[in-house]
């Protein structure tokens, strides 16, 4: 029991100290959209703060449901309670942002933590600590680090998606021989939790149901050898996890039918513009991916592990919920992988997470033969990688002291309306429209303003 503990302290020490150095960072790009949700709770559908016009602050709504918002809403109200998050919008450049990268941090912690406690209390010894060493060099690594800082929903929301979901597979697991009401319950309360973020999250967990229906058909068609999984019970735990990703939809449909929608919407568009269905985008992506595997590199790691272990043994051999977290990881691996739409790393926040919860669920069931070499290299990049990491961490652009600087010289401009990045959003003295949301949008309370759009 001490041991266990220990450890525990151990990773908890650990993953707040080597985010220390970069929570003060201050806001940028999207950062102040949903740093203004998770502080201010504005009311919906109009999450997003849009703008500033003569100190009127200027809201419209965001495009995906509802509930993903809600979640940084409802979380703020408690970190406001622990925090002085209030007291520190006076200071954008420095408490705000340490607060608030904090706060956000906080919730990839939460879904290591879930990962570790299971491993603790349900893992078999001769595999426990191995695993339990591999999650922190994971958790502590630095894509897991940069990933944990963005101010983002897919960080807040997704993280513990992510966590929830494959929490209940790895629950489905232990007991997927007993047919309880308990276990069917948390199954369907795993597909109604995933149901309440963005929509094409909900698409890739119908997506990855229904191809691990299709494979329990195929393999007891034709893999006559193993009895225990000739069982109508995987058809009833997956419809159990379809029934309630079906209510989770209806619930976030019903909460606001306009942002549910706009998500679909803007998923359309992404397809069409963004992806490598459309081949003038081939180039811009190759261009995005060389950006991205300078972060992904460990996830791609992950990946051709838990595949090179997946396809080790016969498939057919495999549990059910192995088939299910496999395709769920790498459906949200490989679907943002093929879009360029955007470099930024966290759109894969949840595949990272849920391929370490894949990768301890088949090393719970196989022997791998090269479990330590492919540890001992996770560990080695990890390592290699935190010294990259800390040496660069002094020159990045968003430094405080640069960052003041810039602050301070908006209010001295004019007769115009500032077109910046979301980082302005608790200043109260600076009129602004945030980059992305073009002057267009604004054009009735710029003109009522008698202002323009600053050059």
């Amino acid at each position: 029991m001490f041991s266990k503990i220990l450890f525990v302290l151990i990773f908890c020490t650990l993953y707040f100290a080597v985010r220390a150095p970069d929570y003060d960072i201050p806001l940028a790009g999207e950062d102040g959209i949903f740093a203004d949700i998770f502080v201010n709770a504005p009311p919906r559908p109009n999450y997003g703060q849009n703008a500033r016009v003569n100190g009127i602050t200027i809201y419209a709504s965001l495009g995906h449901p509802a509930p993903l918002y809600e979640w940084l809403a409802i979380s703020g109200k408690f970190f406001n309670k622990v925090l002085p998050l209030q007291e520190a919008l006076n200071d954008p450049a420095s408490k705000l942002s340490t607060y608030l990268r904090f706060s956000f941090s906080c919730f990839q912690f939460l879904a290591w933590l879930i990962l570790i406690v299971y491993l603790l209390t349900h893992s078999k010894e001769n595999f426990r600590w191995k695993s339990l060493f591999l999650v922190l060099a994971i958790a502590i690594s630095p894509p897991a680090v940069i990933y944990s800082l963005w101010i983002q929903v897919d960080n807040a929301s997704g993280s513990i998606i992510a966590a929830l979901m494959m929490s209940a597979i790895l629950f489905w697991d232990r007991y997927k021989h007993a047919s309880t009401k308990k276990l069917f319950m948390l199954l369907f309360a795993s597909g109604f939790v995933s149901a309440l973020g963005k929509n094409e999250w909900s698409i890739l967990v119908f997506l990855a149901l229904m191809a691990s229906a299709a494979f329990v058909f195929i393999r007891n068609k034709y893999d006559n050898q193993n009895a225990e999984f000739k069982s109508s019970l995987e058809y009833k735990y997956l419809l159990s996890m379809l029934l309630g990703l079906v209510a989770g939809n209806i619930l976030s449909y019903m909460i606001n039918p306009d942002t549910y929608m706009a998500g679909f919407e803007l998923m359309t568009d992404m397809s069409k513009k963004s992806s490598l269905m459309n081949t003038n985008q081939v180039g811009n992506w190759w261009s995005l991916t060389k950006i991205r595997m300078q972060i992904l590199y460990l996830g791609m790691a992950l990946w051709l592990y838990m595949t090179s272990v997946f396809v080790k043994k016969s498939p057919l051999k495999v549990s059910t919920p192995i088939v299910l977290s496999f395709f769920l990881s790498s459906a949200l691996l490989w679907s943002f992988f093929i879009t360029s739409w955007d470099p930024t790393e966290r759109y894969f926040i949840p595949a990272f997470i849920a391929l370490t919860y894949t990768i301890m669920l088949i090393r719970a069931n196989q022997r791998l033969y090269l479990d330590k070499f492919v540890v001992y290299i996770i560990l080695i990049l990890s390592i290699d990688s935190m010294i990259s990491f800390a040496m660069s961490r002094d020159n990045h652009e968003y430094r405080v002291e640069n960052f003041s600087k810039y602050l301070n010289s908006l209010p001295s401009k004019q007769g115009c309306i500032h077109h910046i990045q979301y980082y302005a959003f608790n200043l109260k003295n600076i009129d602004y429209v945030a980059v992305g949301n073009g002057p267009g949008n604004l054009e009735g309370h710029l003109k009522k303003s008698g202002l323009k759009v600053c050059e």
